[in-house]
């Protein structure tokens, strides 16, 4: 996953923005929280917590246990263009207070993703992407890749938007 960093100044990243990359059937939104990075990133890394701010989740919980590291797994449920979904998922590199990345098994279908999280005098920046390298018909049935990229993008911007409303509440 990228981890560059981003040139655009906080000042300038006013809420969550999307980019959808067609060509590595590619999401990423983005967004600077206004609180430390200690909050955004706890709250974010908790799998209890993302029913309160990701609407296509309504189950998640870790399967393995100790803490979040490197091999964590865990399942959870949720909605995609109507259609309920189950899937696994299992931490591959883990950074505390920096980076999330993992991989989810929706049927045939696996999501490789990535939470990125960097204090900036604002806050702390969010950057969270999704890649499907093998498509998305396990996801959305019948619907082109081209079409379910930009709804997964969709829905990734508004579940950014949803955790920032939440924190800065």
């Amino acid at each position: 996953m990228d981890q560059t960093q981003d040139p655009i100044p906080p000042s300038l990243d006013v809420g969550p923005t999307l980019v959808v990359d067609h060509g590595q059937k590619r999401v990423t939104a983005k967004a600077v929280m206004r609180r430390p990075l200690d909050v955004v990133f706890d709250f974010a890394d908790n799998p209890a917590n993302e029913p309160l701010w990701q609407t296509s989740t309504t189950q998640s919980q870790q399967t393995s246990g100790g803490g979040t590291d490197v091999g964590t797994t865990g399942r959870g449920k949720g909605r995609f263009l109507s259609r309920e979904v189950e899937a696994t998922w299992r931490v591959t590199a883990y950074e505390p207070k920096r980076r999330v990345t993992f991989t989810i098994a929706a049927g045939p279908s696996t999501l490789h993703g990535a939470w990125l999280f960097d204090p900036v005098p604002d806050g702390t920046r969010v950057r969270m992407s999704f890649a499907a390298p093998d498509g998305t018909r396990a996801l959305s049935g019948r619907i082109s890749d081209r079409v379910a990229l930009e709804v997964l993008g969709r829905q990734l911007q508004g579940e950014l938007g949803n955790l920032k409303r939440l924190l800065e509440a």
